[in-house]
C-alpha cells in the first residue's frame, strides 16, 4: 500500500487560508500509486482533492478525496469505467457538491466530467467530444451551469458549457 503525503500549509497559503503547518498522509488500498492533480477548498474549511490512482492490472482511475478542516480524511471514492480516467481539476460547487473534469480514453480521448453531491455520490457524468484527443483542464461555475476549458487535437483550445444537470449548452 502506497502512502501519499501532502504538505497542506503550502496549499492553504496559496488558497488564502490562515495557515497552520501540518502534514497528512493518505493511503489507497490496492493502489500502486496515487497522483494528485488538483485541490480546492471546501466551504467548511476542508479540502477536495482529485487525480488518479494506479491499481494492479488496471488503467488509471479518477478519485476524489475529501478532508475536514484539519486534514483528516472524510471519504475517498473512485469514478469511471474500466478504461483510463484522470481528474485534472476539481471545484466545490455552490450546491455543496463537487465537479471534477479531466480525461477518459477509450478509442481516443474525451472530456470527462463527474458531478457529485457533498458525500461524493455521483449525480451525473458526461463525456464530451468526438474522441479526437480532447482533454479538460479546468472548470468554473457560472450562472446556471459550468464552463470547462481544455484542448482538442493539436492543442486547439476547446471551451464548453454545461447546465447544472450536465446537459451540453454549447461547445
Amino acid at each position: 500500500m502506497k502512502r501519499l503525503v501532502i504538505i497542506t500549509s503550502l496549499l492553504m497559503v496559496s488558497a488564502g487560508i490562515d495557515a497552520q503547518t501540518f502534514y497528512k498522509s493518505f493511503t489507497c488500498s490496492n493502489a500502486n500509486n496515487m497522483h494528485i492533480k488538483a485541490i480546492d477548498r471546501t466551504f467548511d474549511g476542508g479540502c477536495i482533492i482529485t487525480g488518479y490512482v494506479e491499481r494492479p492490472s488496471t488503467q488509471p482511475i479518477l478519485f476524489l478525496l475529501r478532508t475536514d478542516a484539519v486534514g483528516d480524511t472524510m471519504w475517498m471514492k473512485t469514478y469511471g469505467r474500466t478504461t483510463y480516467e484522470v481528474g485534472n481539476s476539481v471545484l466545490s460547487t455552490l450546491d455543496g457538491g463537487f465537479i471534477v473534469v479531466g480525461i477518459t480514453i477509450d478509442n481516443g480521448s474525451r472530456f470527462y466530467v463527474v458531478k457529485t453531491d457533498a458525500m461524493g455520490d455521483t449525480l451525473w457524468t458526461q463525456m464530451i467530444g468526438s474522441a479526437a484527443d480532447e482533454i479538460a483542464y479546468n472548470v468554473i461555475e457560472t450562472h446556471g451551469g459550468y464552463v470547462i476549458v481544455g484542448y482538442t487535437g493539436y492543442y486547439m483550445p476547446y471551451l464548453v458549457k454545461l447546465d447544472t444537470s450536465g446537459n451540453l449548452l454549447w461547445g
